[in-house]
């Protein structure tokens, strides 16, 4: 019944992960710092209800993004492909056994 949230440390040089519960020691991170090259900002975006951007560098084509399908068990996932053609699951559906 774990599922993922966003959390942020300003004061970590790995400010913006995404972990199973935020008292927990388990956490993956998939956003650096802001000063990174490698993140910008966490945000959503209103174009795709099934894609919320969690980490885009300028600098490279390749983006990491948070999605969410209402029609799959396995709803959340971190993936690096904006087609979701290559996704990493993080987050189970409450419905979906461990």
């Amino acid at each position: 019944t774990q599922c993922t949230q966003v959390c942020t440390d300003p004061q970590s040089t790995q400010s913006t992960h995404v972990g199973t519960d935020p008292p927990s020691t388990q956490s993956t991170h998939v956003c650096r710092h802001p000063q990174s090259p490698q993140c910008t900002q966490v945000g959503k975006n209103p174009q795709n209800t099934q894609s919320t951007p969690m980490c885009m560098s300028p600098q490279s084509t390749q983006s990491t993004h948070m999605c969410m399908s209402p029609q799959s068990t396995q709803s959340t996932h971190v993936c690096t492909d904006p087609q979701n053609t290559q996704c990493t699951h993080v987050c189970r559906h409450p419905q979906e056994q461990p």
